[in-house]
């Protein structure tokens, strides 16, 4: 992990027996994927609401991300790519007073979750985008589930009801920024403290907006220094985003000819086991640019890369949140790592050579 000690287990309950919220769960939307998620359609109505009057625990939870092929297996562990939720639990009580607890995990999800997540179709002279997102949530926690070291990491306990429900009652307002899942973040080229120059619009950006608006809201999370690390997918600029206007026929050109690129790159790194990211490496390597857009699909920007263009390395995809209560002078950068599943030594070489520095 980083700098400072590693986050704590949390409380340990006798009596596991628990019960979840109310709430409206709408589960159509997803039905037909097999998922059991409650997603939120109209508002605040479909999200859970706690009872005002008891305290809350509140964990960071990840799971690592599972593919459908086995190079994409190894290629997740190795990478130590996860999915990551907010798990709200009602704080231990005695068996003879009341032994369930209310229990329910949140999360931001994408409904496609394939290449279209940072490849858009070209239709006529617009880009069509087939990576809408979710906000659900879960009446039921299996542990089982999440998996790993630090899977299940406490953030803070006897947080009261009302504070739950008041991050709650803001989480429509985020979603309505964020309507689209975004993988690429892009920071300043530095190996000590990097400033970011763009955010992500993934699972980790909700779990970490989520930690930020409980303590905005008067959960105390003081005690706890220890760094939470997520995932990015960062890319290196070397200098801030501009915006650009794809009405101009010469830019959408421009963007098209690199969502065209990167798609192909992308696909080949994915499906063929002699390329193993090469063609994609070189390809970044030369071209030096980026093209982004934001949640909501209104704006585009340029950004110019610097060495080492794409920080596709274990130490880099892994760095710890910026939670406004945390000493950030204590971490130590590109040492936030998290082993899960069949990740070793060994097969952490294994993986596509997307390695940039």
């Amino acid at each position: 992990m980083c700098n400072t000690a590693p986050p704590v287990p949390g409380p340990t309950c006798a009596n596991g027996t628990t019960v979840a919220p109310h709430g409206n769960c709408k589960q159509t939307l997803l039905q037909s994927k097999g998922w059991d998620m409650c997603v939120m359609v109209d508002g605040r109505g479909d999200l859970p609401t706690v009872k005002t009057g008891s305290k809350y625990d509140v964990y960071f939870l990840r799971a690592a991300v599972e593919g459908s092929t086995k190079q994409q297996q190894q290629m997740a562990a190795s990478y130590g790519l996860f999915h990551s939720a907010i798990l709200i639990q009602e704080k231990c009580a005695s068996p003879e007073s009341n032994p369930a607890r209310e229990t329910f995990y949140i999360e931001f999800d994408a409904i496609n979750f394939d290449t279209s997540l940072f490849v858009p179709s070209i239709v006529g002279k617009t880009l069509a985008w087939n990576n809408t997102a979710v906000i659900g949530w879960y009446k039921n926690f299996k542990a089982a589930d999440w998996t790993g070291q630090d899977a299940k990491a406490f953030i803070g306990g006897d947080i009261s009801g009302s504070v739950v429900n008041a991050w709650l009652d803001e989480v429509p307002k985020w979603h309505e920024s964020h309507p689209n899942y975004g993988v690429w973040s892009d920071f300043q080229a530095s190996y000590g403290d990097p400033t970011l120059l763009f955010h992500d619009s993934q699972c980790h950006e909700f779990s970490e907006w989520s930690i930020e608006m409980l303590y905005t809201k008067g959960a105390d999370f003081s005690w706890n220094m220890a760094p939470i690390c997520r995932n990015y997918v960062p890319l290196v600029g070397s200098k801030p985003v501009a915006p650009v206007d794809i009405s101009n026929p010469k830019v959408f050109a421009d963007v098209t000819s690199f969502y065209q690129n990167l798609g192909k790159y992308a696909q080949q790194a994915i499906t063929d086991p002699n390329d193993k990211g090469q063609g994609l490496k070189t390809w970044i390597g030369s071209y030096r640019q980026w093209y982004l857009v934001n949640p909501t699909h209104t704006q585009y920007y340029h950004a110019d890369l610097d060495s080492p263009f794409l920080g596709a390395t274990k130490q880099f995809l892994m760095r710890p949140m910026i939670l406004p209560w945390q000493n950030h002078e204590t971490f130590l950068y590109g040492t936030c790592l998290w082993r899960v599943g069949l990740e070793t030594e060994d097969t952490a070489t294994e993986a596509p050579a997307l390695v940039m520095v």
